[in-house]
């Protein structure tokens, strides 16, 4: 007898710590799906982006920066407006951020803008009359433009942490299929190893909760913690961008975490069920 009660209390444990290894990858696993659906997709900040004043505020901010240019080489303010518009930046934006997450180098096509600078060039020298053009110095002129627009298009960080990004989105796939496969394979162990299979369900319920309380901490730590509105950029864009997505990830997590609830709240109903049927099962075999 007290073998078989050593036996129980010893699977009870084994149980439990199988249930807190599920819970983990369970957790983990949510982790790397919410990334790969957001961070480490490309429609993900093309779309935030689309959701906010970016590319206004974008081209505001670059026309600021050539006109301190053109002062040097006595270009008024009106010969900038109008030089660039919304739909050149989102279609070299989307260029940019697209090739940076297919791993090719990154690189802004300054051809368009080139072109358009120097068109803009040739109409103010000819409606001023002007007859003599140092081409070394519009060349210099051009060139600065064009490198003022590059940098301004740059997102913050991404040439930095590309070969680390790189590594992380290929890994993502092969840490979800792993953590699927372990994850399948516990549960299996739940139920091969309880003869009452309210017992495997309860332990899955356990994984599951647990996993919905360590998913949605993070969404609820950075809303509380206000860190997004804490971060400052010197542009607007970058800031209301960042701060755009940062909401979006909060939700993704947020959705992400409600799936696990509904999950644990259906397996609890389900080893209500069943335990309720085993409890039935046992008074009939035992009426007294």
């Amino acid at each position: 007898m007290a073998n078989k009660t050593f036996h129980t209390k010893t699977r009870a444990v084994v149980m439990c710590l199988l249930s807190f290894v599920l819970s983990i990858m369970l957790f983990v696993l949510s982790l790397c799906v919410v990334l790969t659906a957001t961070l480490f997709n490309p429609h993900f900040i093309l779309n935030n982006i689309d959701k906010t004043e970016y590319y206004s505020y974008k081209c505001e901010e670059i026309t600021e920066d050539l006109i301190d240019l053109g002062y040097a080489s006595g270009l008024n303010e009106e010969f900038f407006d109008g030089l660039i518009d919304t739909e050149m930046i989102s279609i070299d934006t989307g260029n940019y951020i697209q090739d940076y997450y297919s791993g090719e180098s990154l690189h802004i096509d300054l051809t368009n803008f080139k072109e358009t600078f120097n068109t803009a060039l040739d109409e103010y020298i000819k409606e001023n009359n002007i007859t003599e053009v140092d081409e070394q110095n519009r060349n210099y002129l051009v060139n600065n433009a064009a490198a003022i627009y590059r940098y301004s298009l740059d997102l913050p960080f991404f040439g930095r942490l590309s070969s680390y990004f790189q590594f992380a989105k290929k890994g993502l796939p092969i840490a979800v299929i792993v953590l699927s496969l372990l994850s399948a394979g516990i549960c299996v162990v739940f139920f091969i190893s309880n003869t009452r299979k309210h017992l495997a369900v309860k332990y899955i319920c356990h994984a599951t909760s647990g996993a919905f309380f360590a998913l949605v901490l993070i969404p609820v730590l950075i809303l509380f913690s206000d860190i997004l509105n804490k971060i400052n950029f010197s542009a607007q864009s970058l800031y209301h961008l960042f701060l755009q997505c940062g909401n979006s990830l909060c939700t993704a997590f947020f959705i992400g975490s409600a799936l696990l609830l509904i999950v644990s709240i259906v397996l609890f109903i389900q080893y209500k069920i069943l335990h309720k049927k085993q409890i039935n099962k046992t008074i009939k075999l035992h009426p007294d």
